[in-house]
């Protein structure tokens, strides 16, 4: 019983199926599925960044987080936000449209904070920093 169970299994799963049976599965699953992102909604996703949206979203990061490559924290971005607003949207707005970020827009440096009573002592004083 238990090699003819085995056995069919076996054929049943490892069946040859040709290209064009995988074509029309493909294409009957497909059209079982609701597109979740509906016309409407791709058009209000493709506008320009509002100016007030990317001020709004840079005012929830914490002003002295840790900073990029360039060495800009968000407080930076806040207290000189008049002078640099434009540049700062055309730059995302940019990023949006050639669909990439610069591999330096991606980067962060990550430091170890030393915790404890002798973090000081054992980490040479860098727990001063």
């Amino acid at each position: 019983m238990c090699s003819i169970a085995t056995e069919h299994f076996k054929q049943l799963l490892t069946a040859e199926v040709t290209s064009s049976e995988k074509e029309i599965c493909r294409q009957a699953v497909w059209e079982q599925i609701q597109p979740r992102v509906t016309s409407v909604m791709q058009a209000h996703l493709l506008v320009p960044f509002p100016i007030e949206e990317i001020y709004k979203v840079l005012h929830t990061l914490p002003r002295h987080s840790c900073s990029g490559e360039d060495g800009l924290s968000p407080g930076f971005f806040i207290k000189y936000w008049e002078l640099i607003k434009i540049e700062l949207c055309e730059a995302f707005q940019l990023a949006f449209d050639l669909g990439y970020l610069l591999d330096t827009w991606k980067a962060g440096h990550i430091f170890l904070i030393p915790k404890g009573e002798h973090a000081s002592e054992e980490n040479g004083g860098l727990s001063q920093f």
